[in-house]
């Protein structure tokens, strides 16, 4: 029997949100056609009436699979689907019912398969399913995906940070000047409240000359 795609134009409203909440549109392709390599399994679990919040592509952490995957977020659910085998594959998914979700949280990977991921844990009843964050749009996306699966209100993007007069954030600007006070042994390093790594990657050519030179002048000192 063939099978109906009901699913479909749901699913495509969690992608279009997704879309719209991100102002990308990049995963709106790549959400369609994992959705039809997946159809069998989306099939049961995605009837007429659902709503989906949030729909993307992602890539699911198991101890056994590592692989690309569709996260959906339904109005009751958290929905996974992928496929596992390496000649006659076979769609798996996993549901999760939001009403049974303890914890929340993403950051980042703390294995060799997941390093320089964003993980995404979701602690519930039955365990915890994790799966890796898009790596485009930042920490934007983790903060949205959380909300939602959380079932709060999609947080506000961030306002651009406020620029000084070279162009670089303020905070910035100022953790610098911070920092030369510091290397003048006008304040203590923990007064600077940005690490030096930090600041370094923003610092001009010649403001890394005269911090060696003040670095310099505090070892003969």
């Amino acid at each position: 029997m063939a099978l109906s795609n009901h699913w479909k134009q749901i699913l495509q409203q969690g992608a279009v949100r997704y879309a719209e909440v991100m102002n990308d549109q990049s995963d709106l392709l790549s959400v369609g056609q994992l959705g039809s390599r997946f159809a069998s399994q989306i099939e049961g679990l995605v009837v007429d009436g659902d709503v989906c919040t949030l729909c993307f592509t992602s890539m699911i952490i198991r101890p056994d699979v590592r692989t690309e995957c569709l996260v959906a977020v339904m109005g009751d659910r958290l929905l996974l689907f992928w496929e596992q085998g390496l000649f006659k594959k076979k769609v798996l998914s996993e549901r999760v019912p939001l009403s049974s979700v303890s914890d929340v949280s993403y950051g980042a990977g703390g294995t060799s398969a997941t390093r320089g991921a964003q993980v995404v844990t979701v602690t519930h009843t039955s365990g915890r399913t994790q799966f890796a964050l898009p790596v485009q749009n930042g920490p934007r996306v983790g903060d949205v995906v959380t909300a939602v699966i959380r079932g709060e209100e999609i947080p506000a993007p961030k306002p651009p940070p406020k620029l000084g007069p070279s162009g670089r954030p303020v905070e910035i600007e100022e953790g610098i000047a911070r920092w030369f006070a510091f290397r003048r042994g006008e304040i203590a390093q923990d007064q600077v409240g940005i690490g030096a790594m930090a600041l370094v990657r923003w610092m001009t050519d010649e403001e890394k000359a005269e911090d060696t030179r003040l670095l310099n002048a505090q070892k003969k000192d």
